[in-house]
């Protein structure tokens, strides 16, 4: 038998947005962490549901707490954005973190980004390349991919052998859960 997630996305592929949203609303109520944050993207997004960043919020919050990458990849990105909440570089970086040790090529990505640029935290191009080798690597993310193109430029080969050893101790400590 399948959850409530799979049929929903059974669903949503279909093209049955409304039994999509029933379905991962089933879920979200028995605290499954993908239905939770399948639910929050609509809201997130406003596809198929009136756009409401507070309740998409909440339930990334609710599918973070359930030890979900993906979800507190989300709540990394509202953080840094300011989307429905104050910007919070540190939160965002703390969210960045937990997602990244998580396996979330997004969140490494993200996290990259900050480091890069100094946001909300001390610039280091070399931890960003690190980050973004783990990023491409890991999930062949095209972002991430054009960041390490970008980012070995403007460093030396031993900054980027410096960055090559990183990456392998942040893989190393990655404890990868289903996305």
């Amino acid at each position: 038998m399948k959850s409530d997630y799979e049929s929903g996305v059974q669903m949503a592929e279909r093209g049955d947005l409304n039994m999509a949203l029933i379905f991962f609303g089933q879920g979200a109520e028995k605290g499954d962490a993908k239905s939770l944050f399948a639910l929050g993207t609509y809201y997130h997004s406003g596809q198929g549901v009136e756009k409401d960043l507070p309740k998409a919020r909440a339930l990334f919050e609710r599918a973070s707490a359930a030890g979900l990458p993906a979800a507190r990849a989300m709540l990394g990105i509202i953080y840094r954005e300011g989307q429905g909440v104050t910007k919070d570089a540190a939160r965002a970086i703390s969210y960045f973190k937990q997602a990244s040790d998580g396996c979330s090529d997004i969140a490494q990505e993200k996290l990259a980004q900050m480091l890069y640029a100094g946001e909300g935290i001390a610039q280091d191009r070399i931890e960003a390349l690190a980050y973004l080798y783990v990023a491409a690597n890991s999930q062949e993310n095209p972002d991430a991919i054009a960041g390490v193109r970008h980012v070995e430029r403007e460093l030396s080969e031993a900054q980027r052998e410096q960055a090559k050893v990183r990456s392998f101790h942040i893989a190393q400590a990655m404890q990868c859960k289903d996305q």
